[in-house]
């Protein structure tokens, strides 16, 4: 909504898989539901979700087939 100040989904994956212990950080993010269909929402998620990240952790990103 115009004028709150919300966390995307980028935002919010980051957020909790960092309050996780280290050893149980994924690589992979499986997106799953009927949202998640959209035309290129897995591509936009992982390029919103690289800046977020260390340079050095994967980011693989699985979108559901339909």
């Amino acid at each position: 909504m115009k004028g709150m100040n919300q966390d995307g989904p980028a935002e919010c994956i980051v957020l909790a898989v960092s309050s996780c212990h280290l050893h149980l950080h994924p690589a992979n993010i499986i997106l799953t539901g009927g949202s998640t269909l959209f035309p290129r929402l897995a591509d936009r998620l992982e390029r919103e979700l690289r800046p977020l990240v260390p340079d050095d952790y994967q980011v693989n990103i699985t979108p559901q087939q339909e």
